[in-house]
C-alpha cells in the first residue's frame, strides 16, 4: 500500500512538472501567472462504503472484513493552489491547480444485517485542470469554467450500531431471550478519486461551484457537492 501511494504521488508531481515544462517550451501563447491561493467550502450528499474488520462486539469468533454501506451529509473544507501553468489557445484557456481536501461525512451505516451511525474523515490530494472559454465569447460565459481532477485519499471510517441476538448460555436465567448488543469499529482505506465540476466567477474573489466526485479502489463511493470558493 505504501509503495502504491508513493507511485501515485510521483505520477501526480511528475505530471505537474511535465505540463509546466511542456507549456513553456511548446506554447508561444502562454500567459505568465503566479501561484495563487484559494479556499473552498462545500456541502453535499455522500454514498459509498468501507471494508472494516469487526466481530460485532463478540458476535463472531474473530474479526473479519465486513462491507459497510455508508450514506450521509458531507462537509468538505478545501485549500487549493492555482499553479503557474497557464495555456491559452483559440479554444480557450487551461489552468492547472492542486487541492488538499478533507471531506467529513456524518450519516448512517448498514451491513444488511445491522444498522447504525457512521463518521468518515477522508483527507486527500488532487490535481485539477480548469478550462475557461475563449475571450471571443460573451463575458458572462467567460466567467463559467469546467474542471476535471484526479487524486487519492485515505478514508478513516468509524461505524457504531446494534444488533439483536439470543442468549445461548444454558446456565443463564435469561437463556433464549433476545437482547440487543452494541458494536463499534474503525477502518482505514485508500481511494483513487476523480472529479468533474463547474464553477461560476461572480467576482475576482468569489465563485460558486458544483462538483461530482467518484472514489474507486475497494468499495466505490460518490458524492455531489455544492459550495463557494474564495480566491485570495
Amino acid at each position: 500500500m505504501k509503495k502504491l501511494i508513493a507511485i501515485i504521488c510521483a505520477i501526480m508531481i511528475g505530471s505537474v512538472l511535465f505540463a509546466a515544462e511542456d507549456s513553456k517550451s511548446k506554447n508561444t501563447n502562454e500567459t505568465d501567472s503566479k501561484i495563487s491561493m484559494y479556499a473552498k467550502a462545500e456541502v453535499g450528499y455522500y454514498t459509498g462504503g468501507a471494508v472494516i474488520k469487526t466481530d460485532f462486539g463478540g458476535a463472531l469468533p474473530s474479526k473479519t472484513g465486513q462491507i459497510f454501506t455508508i450514506t450521509g451529509f458531507e462537509i468538505t473544507p478545501t485549500f487549493g493552489l492555482t499553479l503557474p501553468v497557464v495555456i491559452q489557445k483559440e479554444f480557450g484557456t487551461l489552468k492547472m491547480g492542486a487541492e488538499a481536501q478533507i471531506p467529513i461525512v456524518i450519516g448512517k451505516s448498514s451491513t444488511g444485517l445491522t444498522s447504525g451511525s457512521a463518521f468518515v474523515i477522508n483527507p486527500g490530494l488532487m490535481v485539477i485542470e480548469n478550462y475557461y472559454f475563449p475571450e471571443t465569447l460573451p463575458k458572462g460565459l467567460q466567467k463559467l469554467s469546467g474542471k476535471v481532477g484526479f487524486g487519492f485519499s485515505v478514508p478513516i471510517s468509524i461505524v457504531n450500531g446494534s444488533y439483536q441476538t439470543s442468549i445461548t448460555d444454558t446456565n443463564s436465567s435469561d437463556y433464549g431471550k433476545t437482547v440487543e448488543k452494541d458494536y463499534s469499529a474503525t477502518g482505514v482505506g485508500f481511494k483513487l478519486n476523480f472529479l468533474l465540476g463547474t464553477q461560476y466567477d461572480f467576482t475576482d474573489h468569489i465563485s460558486a461551484n458544483i462538483d461530482w466526485n467518484l472514489g474507486m479502489f475497494g468499495v466505490w463511493s460518490s458524492s455531489i457537492r455544492a459550495g463557494v470558493t474564495w480566491k485570495f
